[in-house]
């Protein structure tokens, strides 16, 4: 049950801060933020999950409907939605394995 929901988990209400300057981050503040002396303010949005439509590779995004940037490994700009959890997927993937036919 657990696996079916962070498996489907495409998008989470989360908590994050936005520095005074326009940018979202969670956990700490960017050092060049921290070294102008902004000031970061709690703010909620949306953590949207994703996977590069060429190579296994993941991203998230926090606030933002898509990546802006290409894949980091084969450079592909094809982003497809995906759950959170890449463990989740290849359960999900593998789970006729093993089953008569």
């Amino acid at each position: 049950r657990l696996h079916t929901q962070v498996s489907e988990t495409h998008i989470l209400q989360v908590k994050c801060s936005m520095c005074e300057c326009g940018s979202l981050f969670e956990g700490r503040q960017k050092e060049s933020c921290a070294r102008a002396g902004h000031r970061a303010r709690l703010h909620e949005t949306k953590k949207r999950f994703f996977k590069c439509g060429a190579c296994p590779f993941r991203t998230t995004t926090l606030g933002k409907p898509f990546p802006p940037t290409p894949c980091p490994r084969c450079r592909c700009e094809d982003w497809d939605k995906c759950g959170m959890s890449a463990a989740a997927e290849r359960t999900k993937a593998g789970a006729g394995f093993g089953t008569d036919v």
